[in-house]
């Protein structure tokens, strides 16, 4: 990689998940407005629906963020590639972190049929339903997919001689934690919005480490052309 992509893909990796996570907390229905349990479809439909333009907003942007910070782990392990230090890892990991991307990408997506549902028609509000649970469903998929990402880069070799390795250490520690919070949420319904709320509170975890990574990518890629 020319000195420039790395540069790229290190602001890729600064700016996709911080802007991901900035307009997932505030996602109606989310973290901060009109909170509701991730797993109560009508009430996240209602919360929705009475933001219907903030819906849409946020579920235009963390796509586009998720897909920033995938391009900067494809950027980031491209590097593994090239110097022959643990492809299998850096392939693995952009597989899963790309599947688990997808599938929040999905999830995000339903979010703009979910908005304009009209929630005083018991018809209409029983094809939202639906759709939140294909939602529900999704979101609990992607956050297997991504923890099992995140793990593999936690574990790379290549990936733990380039970065600290305590931060790396914690890293494989959280997803861990990750995806046996999500593991138990698919074999107990009822821990499922526990198992879902761990995951997201991993998310800030691997915001920071992505950020991190970015800005040491940011500074090799200009020694590099110094």
């Amino acid at each position: 990689m020319s000195p420039a992509m790395n540069r790229f893909g290190g602001w890729a990796l600064v700016i996709g998940p911080l802007l991901a996570l900035g307009f997932f907390l505030i996602e109606p229905g989310g973290l901060l407005i009109d909170s509701a349990d991730s797993t109560d479809a009508v009430a996240s439909i209602t919360a929705r629906s009475a933001n219907t333009a903030l819906t849409h907003l946020t579920a235009l942007i963390v796509p586009f963020g998720l897909a920033l910070l995938l391009f900067g782990y494809i950027v980031l392990q491209a590097g593994a590639i090239r110097e022959g230090g643990g492809i299998g890892a850096a392939l693995l990991a952009v597989v899963f972190l790309g599947i688990g991307m997808i599938a929040w990408g999905i999830t995000q997506g339903l979010n703009h049929p979910i908005s304009e549902i009209d929630v005083s028609s018991a018809e209409s509000l029983s094809v939202g339903v639906v759709l939140s649970e294909v939602q529900s469903a999704c979101r609990v998929v992607g956050g297997l997919f991504a923890a099992a990402g995140f793990l593999v880069l936690g574990l790379s070799p290549w990936m733990r001689e380039r970065s600290n390795v305590m931060a790396a250490n914690g890293i494989v520690l959280i997803s861990l934690v990750s995806l046996a919070g999500l593991i138990v949420g698919l074999f107990a319904v009822d821990l499922r919005a526990e198992g879902i709320m761990v995951s997201r509170a991993c998310y800030f975890v691997w915001v920071a480490w992505s950020v991190y990574l970015g800005v040491q990518l940011i500074k090799s890629s200009g020694n590099e052309s110094g």
